[in-house]
């Protein structure tokens, strides 16, 4: 072997570290071990005083080991561990003739140990159901694919015990809220939406303001397909607005404007401040539509909360209209929140789905609070907990708050994007 110095930091979780100094030759090398702590360091390039001794097994050799001095910089690393009073050298990536001469280097276990930590067993036989998919052979049958979801694994089995929650709260004949987001409208769950309010699934419903804007829009102007890629300021030019993969043309906005001030006029004829439920039935009242939610909810008699009414297109023409026209209008939401109190307090069961985040799910979980929490609960989301968002939350951390019941199945997470899992939820739980 060539006289020649290679240097190795061997790293370790207790801060146990060691040089190879192979400036000698053969079996005459050292190994020097060094322990950083407690040992005094003179230099924040490395340089420790001498640390107690020990002995390592290297293959067929044994060596003593002792510290002098260790400086200067490391060009490998490694893995040191301890085992019975002996030492253990694991080298990754190490290409030097130097490590070559010792052969093959021991391992911490005999092959008996090894193998048993590789291979550990079990004695167990788990009673859990088999994991197992849809058969796709033969007739398809679209509700048993379905029933498959259970033993699928990962959201499928999710899916699956979200549609079984979905049917509990009906054969306990809940009263179910669906909160849902205004991107829920914007997509095509617009009508999934409007079918439960009209075959009588749910009873309240508690949205944001972009879902009263988008759904009075789709009355009289389609929204179109579009594309994730396009170009932002072109289509700024064009008077095109990007939601997702949809256009929205701005002439749309323009149109509901002018139907909104002749809806205003009537709206605050009788009363100059009026709630958000009230808003939102009599504009349902307005409309001519059967696969609009406003609509439904208005001829169904289904309540539609909306606390954060001003926060969309329909907030800014308040504005507009307030400034304009008549500077006594308003919107009071107290009022609506003693209904959605006081109705919860009546329910002798609760169960909600949750499509999203945001005010409209907080909205519900809050106000079942009042009633010692929601009975059934599923949340469709892909909310991510980590941030500590509401939005992210999952329905334990609201068992937490006393805002949902803790009941053995009673709640889940679908953690999914809307528009794929929630047709299938409404397929399943409610045809």
């Amino acid at each position: 072997m060539s006289d020649s110095t290679y240097r190795l930091l061997i790293w370790m979780p207790s801060v146990l570290y060691s040089e190879f100094d192979s400036g000698l030759t053969g079996e005459d090398t050292i190994l020097r071990l060094a322990r950083l702590l407690p040992c005094r360091t003179n230099s924040q390039h490395g340089i420790w005083d001498r640390c107690n001794t020990q002995r390592l097994k290297i293959g067929d050799s044994l060596v003593n080991t002792s510290i002098v001095r260790a400086e200067g910089s490391y060009l490998r690393h490694s893995r040191y561990s301890i085992v019975d009073g002996l030492g253990c050298i694991e080298s990754r990536a190490i290409d030097s003739e130097f490590f070559k001469s010792f052969g093959k280097l021991s391992n911490c276990m005999d092959n008996d140990a090894a193998h048993d930590h590789v291979v550990p067993g079990s004695d167990e036989e788990l009673r859990t159901p088999d994991v197992r998919g849809y058969d796709f052979r033969g007739e398809f049958d679209f509700q048993e694919m379905l029933d498959s979801y259970a033993t699928t694994g990962f959201q499928a089995t999710q899916l699956a015990e979200a549609i079984d929650i979905a049917e509990r709260m009906q054969e306990k004949d809940a009263t179910v809220y669906l909160t849902f987001t205004s991107n829920i409208v914007s997509s095509g769950l617009r009508e999934t939406v409007a079918y439960l309010v009209r075959e009588g699934y749910v009873d309240v419903l508690i949205t944001t303001s972009g879902s009263l804007t988008e759904d009075v829009i789709k009355t009289a102007k389609p929204f179109k397909m579009g594309n994730w890629d396009a170009d932002e300021a072109a289509l700024r030019e064009r008077g095109i607005n990007r939601l997702g993969n949809l256009f929205v043309p701005s002439d749309r906005y323009v149109w509901l404007e002018e139907y909104l001030y002749d809806f205003f006029d009537d709206f605050f004829a009788e009363e100059k401040v009026r709630t958000p439920t009230a808003f939102a039935r009599e504009l349902g009242e307005t409309l001519d539509d059967e696969d609009s939610v406003l609509k439904q909810a208005a001829d169904n008699d289904v309540p539609v909360y909306c606390p954060a009414l001003t926060d969309a297109e329909v907030g800014n023409f308040l504005y507009y209209y307030r400034q304009g026209y008549d500077s006594d209008v308003g919107i009071e939401i107290l009022d609506d929140y003693d209904s959605l109190i006081e109705d919860g307090l009546l329910a002798d069961t609760t169960g909600l789905i949750a499509v999203g985040g945001g005010v409209p799910k907080h909205h519900a979980i809050m106000t079942n609070l009042f009633r010692g929490g929601a009975d059934y609960v599923v949340y469709i989301s892909t909310g991510m907990e980590g941030d500590g968002s509401l939005s992210g939350a999952p329905p334990n951390e609201a068992v937490s708050w006393g805002k949902i019941k803790e009941e053995r199945g009673n709640y889940t997470q679908v953690e999914a994007e809307a528009t794929l899992v929630f047709p299938l939820l409404v397929a399943s739980a409610f045809n």
